[in-house]
């Protein structure tokens, strides 16, 4: 993730640079999530900058175990993630293939769109209608930098207690996460 205070020498400035655009296009789309979504982006996630990995070194790669607050994170985000921008910064070009949700908002969408992900590519992904894959390029690497774009989180108000409804909203909780 980048450090949004933005003091470390070792990131190039093209990097922050593309940050900086995933803020704008942000910034540009509030104004309509309200009639889009039916709530605002109240929220931008920090950019997470990802590199492609052959499968030797991805056994290299450490794997740190999770905790209960990196799960609680994870899950946070993508509760209320409403639009995940991704840009492409190459050097090689892979592809970016769009499968539409089985329980999504929109119907008669076509089965798949592909995209070629080169250089300056910006795909903006709608989280409750589509599901992304990306095949990265047959020789070289890629990068990519992602950020979400993220709805308020949920208010609770208790101003009664009611042990039954309580636990129907355990046993409600329990069937897993939402899809």
């Amino acid at each position: 993730w980048l450090n949004p205070l933005g003091d470390d020498p070792m990131i190039h400035d093209a990097v922050w640079s593309h940050d900086c655009k995933m803020t704008s296009i942000g910034e540009a789309l509030e104004p309509f999530c309200a009639d889009i979504f039916g709530c605002q982006i109240c929220e931008r996630t920090p950019a997470l900058v990802c590199l492609t990995m052959t499968d030797r070194e991805e056994e290299w790669y450490m794997k740190p175990d999770s905790d209960s607050q990196s799960l609680l994170d994870y899950f946070n985000t993508w509760s209320r993630s409403l639009l995940r921008i991704v840009q492409f910064m190459g050097p090689n070009s892979g592809q970016v293939t769009l499968v539409p949700k089985g329980n999504g908002p929109l119907r008669n969408l076509q089965p798949e769109c592909r995209i070629a992900a080169s250089n300056g590519t910006i795909v903006i992904v709608c989280e409750d209608t589509l599901d992304d894959v990306y095949d990265g390029p047959d020789e070289g690497e890629s990068s990519w930098m992602q950020c979400f774009l993220l709805k308020p989180e949920p208010a609770w108000t208790l101003d009664t207690f009611d042990e039954s409804s309580l636990m129907d909203g355990f046993a409600k909780a329990t069937e897993g996460p939402p899809p």
